[in-house]
């Protein structure tokens, strides 16, 4: 019988994931008609004369290191295993845009099932299954899920997803293995070299473990040897090993690389947290209320919700959205308060900590790296994305915290329902808001796209010497260039124009004019 009813679960769950992916499918389906854009478009240009895997996958490891052709250069990040991802993806799609954005679909994919495996693990399925949909429609995956060059994130997130799950499942069994703790060692070991935070949140998942380590030897139980729990810090060890020895054989200076004033003072630093969380928060739950610009980047600008002379001027649905939307979160803090009084949290807090901590750390990563240095608001503005790291973890605590409340309601009981129908009508519009972004931008790059198409029969007639650029009238410029530098001529073959001051690098043979009836022209130049 317990076969058979774990059969029926896994069942369940699988349809539980293909409806979820179903629906991802639908909203980024234009997406798989876009073409590279951003830092995307520089790194294809600096690595265009490498076709083989092992240069484009290791030789790159220190890509960010590295001062390039064109710009890219940022000493203080170190990502190997985030340009072995890009380097593998390039060798194996060349520039056939559509399968680099099925690719990263997938990746979109893997954390929604992740997610949905560890919600799931908290007690209840078809809480897991709504809040999997909510967040996988959440308007910071614009960004996220539909720019090829940070579709490693989507894998680092998964891999921490896995360490969560690894931890809640020692939690609740109240059981350390030596199997557990290597499977933690290798998702850490991973994530750290994608995203650097991964060092940070490795340490954090190692005091968890020792934490849980002694008491339960206190308690008398079973345990593996105390150096297996070490094991779990030695990616975070080896990561920062090899952060700084390869800026030494690079001779590059730890200070020179960090702006250490301005990335850590502190008031600014204390500012910027209050208004990234209340930011992250606003556009996550009031997208309707977010002006979404789709240009070489995903902009966000939130608008004057906050002020209620503006809730007075909504029209009618946009006052249903919003009181959807508070009407959400009321049930949700009920459900918590009901989960607590409950016990959700006997025996259980350690997870609660290290979820808050997570926050906390991202948050704070994202300031003293980015904002306290670029500026809070076009930080926020332009990049979009972070929202996604942050949410990943604020769905998992919500999850954590109502799922207890959850399970001691009938099948049928009206706020199960009404809780349900409301994340469904946000879905709705969350959804339909990402779709027509990602139809814009395909719109807006279906004459570039068939524009590649000539490219590459012109590449067929003169060879792999052939260069060329565009003359632009339509905005944003795209020029595709043969640069040159003081050590000769060098071939790039697909690059778009990001910044003025690069146009003294250009020489093209040929140039392509775009004019705004979509008609593209073809000259030479010289």
């Amino acid at each position: 019988m317990n076969f058979i009813k774990l059969q029926k679960e896994q069942i369940f769950f699988c349809l539980v994931f293909f409806f979820i992916a179903a629906i991802n499918l639908l909203i980024y389906y234009p997406s798989f008609f876009h073409i590279p854009r951003s830092d995307q478009l520089i790194y294809l240009a600096n690595t265009a004369d490498q076709k083989d895997w092992l240069s484009l996958a290791f030789s790159h490891y220190g890509y960010d290191r590295v001062e390039h052709y064109f710009w890219g250069w940022d000493a203080r990040l170190f990502r190997p295993m985030f340009f072995f991802i890009l380097g593998t993806m390039k060798y194996l799609f060349h520039y056939d845009f559509v399968l680099w954005q099925v690719t990263v679909f997938v990746f979109h994919l893997f954390v929604q099932w992740h997610l949905l495996k560890l919600l799931a693990r908290f007690g209840s399925l078809v809480l897991g299954g709504c809040l999997t949909l909510w967040f996988s429609s959440l308007i910071a995956g614009i960004e996220m899920v539909t720019w090829h060059h940070i579709g490693p994130y989507l894998i680092f997130v998964s891999l921490i997803l896995m360490a969560l799950d690894c931890i809640f499942e020692i939690i609740q069994s109240q059981k350390i293995t030596s199997k557990k703790l290597i499977k933690l060692t290798l998702f850490l070991l991973i994530a750290c070299f994608i995203y650097e935070i991964g060092c940070i949140l490795g340490g954090i998942f190692f005091l968890s473990i020792m934490a849980l380590y002694f008491r339960f030897k206190k308690e008398g139980k079973e345990l593996p040897p105390v150096m297996m729990a070490f094991c779990v810090l030695l990616p975070s060890i080896f990561y920062v090993f090899t952060y700084f020895f390869d800026l030494y054989i690079r001779k590059t200076d730890f200070i020179q690389a960090v702006d250490t004033a301005d990335a850590f003072d502190i008031l600014k630093t204390m500012k910027a947290f209050f208004f990234t969380l209340w930011w992250m928060i606003y556009t996550g739950n009031f997208a309707a209320f977010v002006d979404i610009k789709v240009l070489q980047r995903t902009i966000f600008k939130v608008t004057g919700f906050h002020q209620f002379q503006y809730f007075m001027n909504l029209t009618t649905l946009l006052k249903v959205y919003m009181i959807a939307v508070l009407s959400l979160w009321v049930s949700g803090l009920w459900m918590i308060v009901g989960s607590i009084v409950k016990g959700a949290l006997k025996k259980r807090w350690l997870f609660l900590l290290i979820l808050f901590s997570a926050v906390f750390i991202q948050i704070f990563i994202i300031i003293i790296g980015r904002t306290n240095l670029s500026g809070l608001l076009p930080t926020l503005i332009n990049n979009s994305y972070y929202g996604y790291f942050v949410w990943i973890y604020l769905v998992v605590l919500i999850g954590f915290l109502t799922a207890e409340y959850w399970r001691t309601l009938n099948k049928f009981n009206p706020a199960k329902i009404i809780t349900a129908f409301l994340i469904f009508g946000i879905v709705g519009v969350n959804g339909k808001i990402v779709y027509d972004a990602n139809k814009q931008r395909a719109h807006n790059e279906k004459i570039r796209y068939h524009l590649i198409k000539q490219v590459r029969v012109l590449e067929k007639e003169f060879g792999e010497n052939f260069s060329f650029g565009i003359q632009p009238i339509m905005s944003p410029p795209m020029t595709w260039v043969k640069p040159k530098t003081g050590k000769g001529e060098k071939e790039f073959k697909y690059l778009e124009l990001l910044y003025p001051r690069q146009f003294d690098f250009f020489n093209p043979q040929y140039v392509f004019v775009l004019t705004p009836d979509g008609t593209i022209m073809r000259g030479k130049r010289y």
